[in-house]
C-alpha cells in the first residue's frame, strides 16, 4: 500500500457565521461526503487527511456555509504545507 489515510474531526460541535462572527445563530444541518485531503509524504508514502464536510446555517445572516479549515483553503485538494515550495 503506497497511501496512508487519517481520518479527523473538529473539536468544536458548530463554527462561528463568515458573515456575523456569531455561533449564537449557527446550527449544523447535516454533512455531504468526506473530503479528502492531500498532505506531506510520511514515512515516503502519499499521505490523505479525511475530513468530515460539514453544513451550516445561519439564521441571522440566512446564509448556509460549509465548515472551514485552517490548514486547507476552500475548493483546494491540498494542504498549505504541500503547496509550500519543497528548496
Amino acid at each position: 500500500m503506497n497511501e496512508i489515510h487519517l481520518e479527523t474531526a473538529p473539536t468544536a460541535y458548530k463554527q462561528a457565521c463568515p458573515i456575523c462572527y456569531s455561533e449564537a445563530f449557527v446550527k449544523r444541518n447535516g454533512s455531504n461526503n468526506p473530503r479528502k485531503i492531500r498532505h506531506l509524504a510520511v514515512f515516503g508514502k502519499k499521505s490523505y487527511l479525511c475530513v468530515p464536510s460539514i453544513r451550516m446555517v445561519c439564521s441571522c445572516c440566512q446564509i448556509g456555509f460549509v465548515w472551514t479549515y485552517g490548514f486547507v483553503g476552500p475548493k483546494r485538494s491540498g494542504t498549505t504545507a504541500f503547496f509550500v515550495p519543497k528548496v
